[in-house]
């Protein structure tokens, strides 16, 4: 009977360390993470050179709709960014940057429902970018495009505020119950 339950202990022992290595398997999704940041690097540098090749050609309306197109590509590297610092410093291994002068301030103490709150921010975000690129654009599009749009960007919204109010009742949970 002993024998049993110490064979049972070494299996639970192993196979939770097993488990807890497991995490490890995200590092090439984290990496990957890092060469699409690259790839939009590369892409943000080719708009931008292509536009100053352009500079006397384009119009207002046209400048402005490739400045949103720049700011909403910088608003989704941001988000990639979040998901990967974020996501390693909660699921794989700490960063170990605290002491480092370039230390991103929002990452200090990020927990898994902060990073979802600054995330579905950084979404409704650049729906918001994405409403006025069809607006000042609205000659090109249907009205149901720009319908659906906006009620794509409420729900965003209310999503993000549901996760906020969630975020902020769990908060207020683990200050009564200390």
């Amino acid at each position: 009977m002993k024998t049993e339950h110490i064979k049972g202990e070494l299996l639970k022992k192993y196979l939770g360390k097993a488990i807890f290595l497991s995490r490890w398997t995200l590092v090439p999704v984290y990496t990957s993470l890092v060469v699409l940041i690259i790839i939009y690097s590369l892409r943000f540098m080719n708009i931008t050179s292509s536009m100053i090749y352009q500079v006397l050609k384009l119009d207002d309306k046209h400048l402005v709709l490739e400045s949103l197109n720049l700011i909403d590509m910088v608003m989704v590297v941001n988000l990639v960014l979040m998901v990967l610092f974020g996501g390693y410093e909660i699921f794989v291994s700490k960063l170990r940057i605290q002491e480092h002068e370039d230390n991103p301030e929002w990452l200090t103490g990020i927990t898994t429902s902060a990073l979802k709150l600054r995330i579905s921010l950084t979404i409704v975000t650049i729906s918001s970018i994405e409403i006025l690129k069809s607006l000042i654009n609205i000659d090109n599009l249907t009205s149901a495009t720009v319908y659906l749009q906006i009620w794509l960007h409420l729900i965003l919204l209310i999503s993000a505020l549901i996760i906020a109010i969630v975020d902020k009742l769990t908060h207020l949970e683990r200050v009564v119950n200390k």
